[in-house]
């Protein structure tokens, strides 16, 4: 009874010492309830997690195929691929930022094998013509560019919009934010886990790869799809996973194990490198099928990097190179920034009416536009009435293009007005002639 009192008492002064951000300072190796033992796993883990809330991270990932579905002979002759393999080994780098909320996601990278040299240097090519494909929140809008060389354009396609989810968050975390060195996938987390209440946690430690962890799981569904999630998280490092489960709709769908760890500058671990495993589930063949692996490495990472952030986080199309096409779903405008030739498909419908409305110009169909009309931004016009994020040329000229056209209309109406005013004289004039002609006739007759 005095042993299990003592443990008791020990345990709740490591919890109660325990804060945000050294709840990863101890294991557990005795007995514990289940409410304290989810209560300590998951501020560690919370602790854990944020790392992401001022970090700069670069990682690569590496698709290692094991067991590919098979292609037809006919469509690798096609696309004259020797190996199926080739299509599907590759490796990329990438880089993730976060400082107060705002996120940057950065390609740096793509090839069959790992880069030999430093690729950090493709940061500073953003708004270049060699600017890689990128992503940014600012917290409330979201722009996403895509390096493009096809028959539109030859700089790149950006599409700016509002969001209210974060990358690290959104659908596509998993392409534009580490998630995987966290956890799976979002919903599907740690803490999603331990917030749920279904939870089932064992108390009984386990040991994997020489640390002590403990198993935690649950059914969480997102729309249709029903997952079990079960991570293995270790007080060892931070309560990060050592390993993760991940069944769906009844089927083991997803492995994942980490392979190595890193202790960071304030004393919390980060997951450096964690293996996927993917498994399919062919007609074929009983049971699943592992075909794919993943391979997520952390090549740097710095806590509280120093960095621009208004430049950064920028969502303006400023920072984007000339010739860009620019898709911009808040102001329903598409232009092209910077320079350039003007045609019906550089320049959008939208545009257009908007032309005509200001001209208020009836049964005009066709407004012509000059080049200037779509020129690079010089400055911001603070107008809630005007479209967010458009090129301050295109509104400089619908501006000018009312002062000029407001000038015509005046010109217009007041020649107009002595046209009509000519037109009835003359008609006058006619009168007077034909009635005296009449006059004179009918007095010859007379005669």
């Amino acid at each position: 009874m005095r042993t299990r009192i003592a443990i008791y008492t020990l345990t709740t002064f490591i919890l109660a010492w325990c804060n945000n951000r050294n709840a990863f300072c101890t294991e557990i190796d005795a007995p514990i309830e289940a409410e304290q033992l989810r209560l300590f796993l998951l501020k560690g883990y919370t602790s854990a997690k944020s790392v992401l809330e001022d970090v700069r991270i670069e990682y690569k990932r590496t698709q290692v195929p094991v067991n590919p579905i098979p292609l037809s002979p006919a469509l690798l002759e096609k696309f004259n691929i020797k190996e199926q393999s080739d299509i599907l080994r590759f490796t990329n780098v990438q880089e993730y930022i976060q400082k107060h909320g705002k996120e940057r996601w950065l390609f740096l990278y793509q090839g069959k094998s790992a880069p030999t040299g430093d690729v950090s240097y493709r940061a500073g090519l953003i708004a270049t013509k060699n600017s890689p494909a990128f992503r940014v929140f600012d917290g409330q809008y979201i722009l996403d560019y895509y390096p493009a060389t096809d028959g539109f354009t030859q700089v790149g396609r950006a599409t700016l919009d509002a969001s209210k989810t974060a990358l690290f968050e959104s659908y596509g975390s998993t392409v534009y934010a580490p998630v995987k060195f966290f956890g799976y996938y979002p919903g599907l987390m740690p803490d999603d886990v331990l917030s749920s209440p279904q939870l089932k946690i064992e108390t009984k430690p386990e040991k994997i790869s020489d640390l002590l962890t403990y198993k935690v799981s649950a059914p969480i569904q997102i729309n249709k799809t029903k997952y079990n999630v079960v991570y293995w998280l270790t007080p060892e490092r931070s309560c990060l996973p050592v390993k993760i489960e991940v069944e769906r709709n009844g089927r083991l769908k997803r492995l994942l194990e980490a392979k190595e760890f890193v202790e960071l500058d304030d004393g919390r671990w980060a997951i450096k490198s964690i293996l996927q495993r993917n498994f399919v589930y062919r007609e074929d063949k009983e049971g699943r099928t592992e075909n794919i692996n993943l391979i997520y490495t952390i090549r740097k990472i710095k806590l509280h990097p120093e960095i621009d952030e208004d430049k950064i986080f920028s969502t303006l199309p400023d920072n984007l190179p000339k010739g860009a096409q620019i898709i911009d779903k808040l102001s329903g405008l598409k232009y092209f920034k910077g320079e350039g030739s003007v045609s019906n498909r550089r320049i959008s419908d939208v545009i257009k009416k908007s032309i005509e409305t200001i001209n208020d110009i009836p049964n005009v169909t066709e407004t012509e536009v000059a080049e200037e009309t779509v020129s690079e931004r010089t400055e911001l016009i603070d107008d809630a009435n005007k479209p967010l994020f458009s090129d301050t040329g295109v509104l400089a000229s619908q501006t000018s293009n009312q002062t000029s056209h407001s000038t015509d209309n005046r010109t217009s109406i007041l020649g107009l007005a002595l046209a009509g005013t000519g037109f009835l004289m003359a008609c006058l004039l006619v009168i007077v002639f034909l009635r005296r002609s009449a006059r004179i006739k009918g007095k010859q007759n007379d005669d």
